[in-house]
This record gives structure tokens, C-alpha cells and sequence, in this order.
């Protein structure tokens, strides 16, 4: 396979990774999981045309060191979201358990 071909499929990972963190930012979670799905499948399609000529030129250098810091990017925002509906979970719970008590307590007094 060309170094072009392996370029491109780079590309489209660098933006699927740019489009993941979009996503993530606006709480998509189905299409930012989607995403992460064409990403994966595009990994696999990578791993199948390795090119170390790509790989130690400057060009694949540097688009690799620019979807690492994209991901870096999308897992920051990922971990943010995370942390935040983690948040929300355990105060839906913290209530839930609250009215939970409530009521028993009111029923048994009834």
C-alpha cells in the first residue's frame, strides 16, 4: 500500500478523534460511542497497511504527534463528562434513597 493511502486513513482518524471530543462536549454519548466505532474499525484497516517508511517520515510524524494530542483532547473532555454524569448518577441515587426512607417512614406510621 502507498504511504498516501496510509496518510488519508490518518487523517480520517485524526478527525474522527477531533468529531469524538465534539460530541463528548455537547453530552452526545450515542454518536461520540458511534464514533468510537468507526474509529476502531478504522484502526483495524490501519493496522493492516503499516508502513514504517511512513512512520519515521516527517509527515506520518507529525500527524501522529497531532492525533496524540487530540486524544489526549477527547480523553480530557471524556473524563470531565464522565466525572459529571458519575456525579449526577450518585445524587439521583442519594435522593432516590432519601424518598425511599421518607416513605417507608411515613407508611409505617400511617
Amino acid at each position: 500500500m502507498s504511504m498516501d493511502v496510509l496518510q488519508e486513513k490518518w487523517k480520517d482518524y485524526l478527525f474522527l478523534t477531533i468529531e469524538m471530543k465534539k460530541f463528548l462536549t455537547n453530552r452526545e454519548v450515542e454518536m461520540f460511542l458511534s464514533l468510537v466505532d468507526q474509529r476502531e474499525n478504522l484502526q483495524n484497516e490501519i493496522d493492516s497497511l503499516a508502513s514504517q517508511t511512513f512512520y519515521a517520515s516527517t509527515a506520518g510524524k507529525a500527524l501522529l504527534l497531532q492525533i496524540e494530542q487530540a486524544n489526549q483532547d477527547m480523553m480530557s473532555v471524556f473524563h470531565l463528562v464522565f466525572n459529571s454524569m458519575k456525579k449526577r448518577e450518585n445524587v439521583s441515587q442519594a435522593y432516590g434513597t432519601i424518598s425511599n426512607f421518607a416513605g417507608n417512614n411515613f407508611n409505617s406510621k400511617t
